[in-house]
């Protein structure tokens, strides 16, 4: 189907956008390490939340397009969906907070909590 061959080529396009994304934070912390600046570091942190956020939308994405036998416990999508779900709760990936944190330093003021 038509349809479905877009889906799985949008799927593919934001997954690789995503991975992408982590491999340029990871290159960064590995070249700077203690060396990066509060921007830099807050910009980590908020990329990683991004990139989580996005393919965690991957997977529900090609969840909704798999059918309902996709969400039964035994299948492996539902489990990588419940996954991504579940780790897109923790406090180190709330994509808000960290868009927030980034966001205030990128204006020159002190970061409110948060981690990075």
């Amino acid at each position: 189907k038509p349809a479905s061959q877009i889906r799985l080529a949008q799927a593919a396009l934001e997954l690789r956008q995503a991975e992408l994304l982590i491999r340029d934070v990871v290159s960064e912390v590995c070249a700077l390490r203690d060396g990066a600046t509060l921007a830099q570091r807050a910009r980590w942190a908020a990329s990683f939340a991004h990139a989580l956020h996005q393919a965690r939308g991957v997977i529900q994405q090609v969840s909704e397009a798999s059918g309902a036998s996709a969400h039964f416990q035994h299948h492996p999508l539902q489990r990588a969906l419940r996954d991504a779900n579940v780790a897109s709760c923790h406090v180190a990936f709330d994509l808000d907070t960290q868009r927030q944190l980034f966001g205030r330093v990128l204006l020159g003021m002190p970061p409110a909590g948060g981690l990075f």
